[in-house]
Protein backbone atom coordinates (compact mmCIF):
# COMPACT_ATOMS: atom_id res chain seq x y z
CA UNK A 1 0.00 0.00 0.00
CA UNK A 2 1.37 3.39 -0.98
CA UNK A 3 1.27 5.97 1.73
CA UNK A 4 0.03 9.52 1.24
CA UNK A 5 3.53 10.81 1.97
CA UNK A 6 4.78 9.24 -1.25
CA UNK A 7 2.21 11.14 -3.26
CA UNK A 8 3.16 14.34 -1.46
CA UNK A 9 6.84 13.77 -2.25
CA UNK A 10 5.96 13.14 -5.87
CA UNK A 11 3.92 16.33 -6.06
CA UNK A 12 6.63 18.42 -4.39
CA UNK A 13 9.48 17.17 -6.58
CA UNK A 14 7.81 16.33 -9.89
CA UNK A 15 5.49 19.31 -10.27
CA UNK A 16 8.27 21.92 -10.51
CA UNK A 17 10.11 19.78 -13.03
CA UNK A 18 7.00 19.56 -15.20
CA UNK A 19 6.08 23.23 -14.83
CA UNK A 20 9.50 24.63 -15.70
CA UNK A 21 10.57 22.12 -18.35
CA UNK A 22 11.96 23.48 -21.60
CA UNK A 23 10.50 22.29 -24.91
CA UNK A 24 12.25 19.12 -26.08
CA UNK A 25 12.79 20.22 -29.71
CA UNK A 26 12.59 16.56 -30.68
CA UNK A 27 10.92 14.66 -33.47
CA UNK A 28 10.13 11.07 -34.32
CA UNK A 29 12.34 9.71 -37.05
CA UNK A 30 10.47 8.26 -40.05
CA UNK A 31 11.90 4.82 -39.22
CA UNK A 32 10.28 4.83 -35.77
CA UNK A 33 7.03 3.40 -37.10
CA UNK A 34 8.76 0.54 -38.86
CA UNK A 35 10.80 -0.27 -35.74
CA UNK A 36 7.60 -0.39 -33.66
CA UNK A 37 5.94 -2.59 -36.28
CA UNK A 38 8.97 -4.89 -36.35
CA UNK A 39 8.84 -5.23 -32.55
CA UNK A 40 5.13 -6.04 -32.66
CA UNK A 41 5.65 -8.67 -35.36
CA UNK A 42 8.57 -10.17 -33.43
CA UNK A 43 6.35 -10.45 -30.35
CA UNK A 44 3.62 -12.20 -32.33
CA UNK A 45 6.17 -14.56 -33.88
CA UNK A 46 7.66 -15.32 -30.47
CA UNK A 47 4.25 -16.03 -28.98
CA UNK A 48 3.45 -18.32 -31.91
CA UNK A 49 6.67 -20.28 -31.38
CA UNK A 50 6.02 -20.65 -27.65
CA UNK A 51 2.45 -21.82 -28.26
CA UNK A 52 3.59 -24.36 -30.86
CA UNK A 53 6.27 -25.72 -28.53
CA UNK A 54 3.87 -26.09 -25.61
CA UNK A 55 0.62 -26.79 -27.50
CA UNK A 56 0.16 -30.24 -25.95
CA UNK A 57 0.50 -28.78 -22.45
CA UNK A 58 -1.98 -26.03 -23.25
CA UNK A 59 -4.52 -28.58 -24.53
CA UNK A 60 -4.00 -30.79 -21.48
CA UNK A 61 -4.51 -27.83 -19.16
CA UNK A 62 -7.87 -26.98 -20.70
CA UNK A 63 -8.95 -30.63 -20.84
CA UNK A 64 -8.44 -30.95 -17.08
CA UNK A 65 -10.46 -27.80 -16.41
CA UNK A 66 -13.39 -28.78 -18.64
CA UNK A 67 -16.15 -30.50 -16.64
CA UNK A 68 -17.06 -33.97 -17.85
CA UNK A 69 -20.62 -34.27 -19.15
Amino acid sequence: MVKAAHFLNLAVFAAPALLWAEPAQAYLDPMTGSILLQGLLAGVAGLTVVLRLYWSRVKAFFRRRTPKA
